[in-house]
């Protein structure tokens, strides 16, 4: 007779315990995943609001919507829409320690921009925060309509404010908070790429609206639909395109600078674009202008020039009219700004004997 095996009670006990509690957890389990994605989705639509606001705020402050990015004449990307924003969040650092004159990747400003908070630019259960250069990265982008190249639009220029989408999700390929690129093709859909809007996480996509409101669209909302949350406004393709594929902070000759002691203590700073065409100087302030002097810093300055072609020139700070002989004498100077700077005597006698050629404004 073969013999007879029993399961000891206890371990029949334990055996019904673990199934009621994987019955309970299985139970739960899609209601834990339920309250969480209802969480990050109205964090997501508070942070949206904040932005909101803060674009309500810089919209009575200049009458105007944000530049989408801002170019200059030579197409030199400096700064994004999000950076006009980072004053009406509250993140005042950038301001009081960045410098608008410079692009907001160049050397002067990327520290910046590498310690920003992301709070107000990221949505929670994205995971996707730094790029591989460690710069922080929004997971919101704007309509390319509205916010384009030096684009110029007020909420006035919109008949149906509540039916135009300003600021949305970012389905992916996120880019630095900062970046002058982005904006972003309604027209690619919502959730069907990852150059367009929508949610990694949802089947859904939230938008600020032209009347400040945050809106929520499912996913396969009709291209119709889309085209009227595009608005009116037709940008030329031009001021729509983007450079292609993802940012790098890449290591390259840029803006070169020099600092040079002017007076006492006193420091002056140099700035040479990449190009070797642009120079702007700032002479700071100085109490004892008996001090200063070309013959201070003038050495210098044509050392760290190298025989490099400047064509404009723009000074700010407080100088003597001494001071404008040297940039006066460069060979192919062909513009002088001096509308920011604090000339403290009369520049006349220098400025006439400069060329015909060179636009002194």
């Amino acid at each position: 007779m073969s013999p007879r095996f029993s399961i000891p009670r206890r371990w029949v006990q334990a055996g019904v315990c673990i199934g009621i509690v994987m019955l309970v957890v299985a139970l739960l389990l899609p209601a834990i995943q339920q309250s969480r994605a209802a969480s990050r989705k109205a964090q997501a639509k508070w942070r949206l609001k904040d932005i909101g606001l803060a674009l309500e705020t810089y919209h009575e402050s200049y009458r105007m919507l944000p530049h989408g990015g801002i170019f200059d004449e030579h197409g030199t990307a400096f700064h994004g829409w999000d950076t006009a924003l980072l004053l009406y969040l509250s993140q005042r650092a950038y301001y009081d320690v960045g410098d608008s004159d410079f692009p907001w990747d160049d050397p002067v400003n990327v520290e910046h921009f590498l310690h920003e908070r992301t709070s107000s630019w990221q949505f929670p259960g994205i995971f996707a925060e730094r790029s591989p250069d460690g710069l922080p990265l929004t997971h919101m982008a704007a309509s390319q309509t509205l916010f384009h190249r030096n684009s110029v639009v007020r909420l006035d220029n919109l008949p149906e404010k509540s039916g135009v989408a300003m600021i949305g999700e970012a389905r992916g390929n996120f880019v630095p908070i900062g970046y002058p690129y982005n904006w972003r093709d309604l027209s690619l859909g919502l959730g069907a790429s990852d150059e367009g809007f929508g949610s990694p996480i949802r089947d859904t996509t939230m938008f600020v609206m032209g009347d400040l409101s945050v809106r929520e669209f499912a996913n396969d909302t009709s291209a119709a639909i889309l085209k009227d949350l595009a608005g009116q406004i037709q940008p030329l393709p031009r001021a729509v395109k983007k450079p292609a594929g993802p940012y790098r902070l890449t290591v390259r000759d840029y803006w070169r600078y020099l600092n040079v002691v002017r007076g006492h203590k006193q420091l002056m700073t140099f700035r040479l674009s990449p190009d070797r065409k642009n120079l702007y100087v700032d002479f700071r302030y100085y109490d004892d202008y008996s001090e200063a002097i070309p013959e201070r810093w003038d050495s210098y300055f044509h050392k760290f020039l190298q025989a490099a072609p400047v064509e404009t020139v723009h000074l700010k700070g407080r100088l003597r009219a001494r001071e404008l002989q040297p940039f006066l004498k460069l060979p192919k100077l062909k513009r002088l700004t001096i509308s920011d700077a604090r000339i403290e005597d009369d520049p006349k006698e220098f400025l006439a004997v400069a060329p015909k050629s060179i636009l002194v404004d």
